[in-house]
């Protein structure tokens, strides 16, 4: 779960705890991925990353890569004066980069 830190995300990823998903929580605050993995018990991780950097995008996506993940809950915020409209594929945010990454592991998986 991107953004899993505050708000929306860290909402998201308690339900999904609940619903008996193991989370890793990715967000740029360490100390509010610790809390949250603290309250969500045993078998639950975070990755501090900053998703709005070519360094954070990269090591979220090695993690997607080297390991199985059933879902992913791509909540990162992308800021205030993103405008779909004036974007392309090849400038979208690069939260919004992520899923091809994910996309990618399943692909794997299904050989």
């Amino acid at each position: 779960v991107t953004g899993a830190s505050e708000g929306i995300g860290r909402v998201l990823a308690i339900k999904l705890a609940q619903s008996g998903y193991k989370i890793t929580g990715v967000a740029r605050s360490e100390e509010k991925l610790r809390a949250l993995v603290n309250e969500l018990g045993d078998g639950n991780s975070y990755l501090v990353a900053d998703l709005a950097t070519d360094a954070g995008q990269e090591k979220i996506a090695a993690e997607l890569r080297s390991r199985h993940y059933d879902l992913l809950v791509n909540n990162a915020g992308i800021g205030e004066n993103f405008h779909a409209i004036h974007h392309t594929d090849h400038n979208w945010p690069k939260p919004l980069k992520l899923p091809s990454a994910f996309q990618r592991q399943i692909q794997l998986d299904r050989g």
